[in-house]
């Protein structure tokens, strides 16, 4: 069932003094491409500003931000509705020459994916990863989760995904790091097997099922991989799984600094950064009335006149006993147990029914429902 949501996040940065801000940056609006967007605003909290909205070379959402004037801090509020409909993560369909690994891109196809193929200079940890990385053919959705799970095991994904640049071969050699880190490391993973692959940054949405656990929202970053035929298909090394409806990116790009959230920067001063996000779940508007005031000026009009005329014919309300009973014949039959109806139940009950009516002196209405 589709489940609509206010997704509500503050950004808020704090200056010891007044400083002159650089030009910023912001991709907090949802990307093009994400699923069931029904609205978005976005309030800044510093004046005089100036925000104006393009798009970057990946078509994504851009806000240039210019503040002529120094301030005390900047403030960023940032509001998303979204109606989040059960999806299948595997309901896609590729070429038929893409459904193993591996495969080829098609010429015009790979000049195109040429930025999300590259690997710039991999260091020595990364160099010994990528050539460990199980090359053997296999069914692509196979493939691709056993490179999930190889990333997973690999480097363990703590705290919350801070954006930024990525040192890989730090993140190896600790074999912990944030979801920005171990998203990357899958990107570089999947181009290292030969399979385009992009950067995305944006926000998990968890809608709880059991009453005493809350709903939960983070700031998040995945993978996609580009697969003919399908497209960019998401994976989540942090949970090890295919990316669904609770996924709503803000921005992607070969490389994550080009997908971070705010950049841009201030004169030398001591400064404190605050960060907040939240959802909560939209309950459905009361659906409004078919009827008018003066048709239903009407309903109740006529519903007076027939009590009027039930209390004149004598006609009152009483109450009834129901009556229930099990066959002495066939105790242990389905009908008299586990079933609502049958066929002997059935001929028991025709029989039964005009005893009953002449018992209690007829004139009643017999009916068998």
């Amino acid at each position: 069932m589709t489940q609509r949501i206010a997704l509500t996040a503050r950004i808020v940065e704090r200056f010891e003094r007044r400083v002159q801000l650089s030009t910023h940056w912001l991709r907090v609006r949802p990307a093009p491409h994400a699923q069931g967007i029904e609205a978005f605003s976005l309030k800044v909290d510093a004046e005089p500003h100036f925000l104006n909205w393009l798009r970057d070379p990946y078509e994504n959402h851009l806000a240039r931000l210019d503040l002529p004037e120094p301030v005390f801090g900047l403030g960023l509020d940032l509001e998303i509705i979204a109606a989040l409909e059960p999806a299948n993560p595997f309901d896609f369909l590729t070429e038929p020459f893409a459904a193993n690994y591996p495969f080829e891109y098609p010429q015009q196809l790979r000049k195109e994916l040429v930025p999300y193929l590259r690997i710039d200079r991999p260091g020595p940890w990364l160099t010994d990863w990528l050539g460990g990385l199980d090359r053997a053919p296999k069914y692509m959705i196979e493939k691709l989760g056993d490179i999930l799970a190889a990333v997973h095991d690999r480097v363990a994904s703590v705290g919350a995904g801070r954006p930024g640049w990525v040192d890989i071969e730090a993140l190896l050699q600790r074999g912990s790091g944030s979801p920005w880190e171990t998203a990357w490391l899958l990107t570089l993973s999947l181009r290292g097997l030969g399979l385009a692959a992009r950067f995305t940054s944006g926000y998990r949405v968890w809608l709880s099922t059991l009453p005493d656990v809350p709903d939960a929202v983070n700031a998040h970053a995945w993978s996609e991989v580009f697969l003919p035929g399908a497209g960019w298909i998401g994976l989540d090394p942090a949970s090890e799984l295919f990316t669904s409806e609770g996924y709503i990116p803000l921005a992607s790009a070969p490389d994550p600094l080009r997908t971070v959230p705010v950049s841009g920067y201030h004169e030398a001063c001591g400064s404190e950064v605050t960060e907040s996000v939240v959802v909560r779940r939209l309950v459905p508007a009361p659906t409004a009335s078919t009827l008018g005031e003066a048709s239903w000026n009407q309903v109740r009009a006529l519903g007076r006149r027939v009590e009027a005329d039930l209390t004149a014919a004598g006609v009152k309300l009483t109450v009834a006993s129901g009556l229930s009973f099990v066959s002495m014949e066939y105790p242990g039959a389905p009908e008299w147990t586990t079933s609502a109806l049958g066929l002997h139940k059935r001929q028991i009950a025709e029989m039964l029914l005009p005893a009953i009516a002449r018992h209690c002196g007829g004139g009643g209405v017999m009916h068998v429902g």
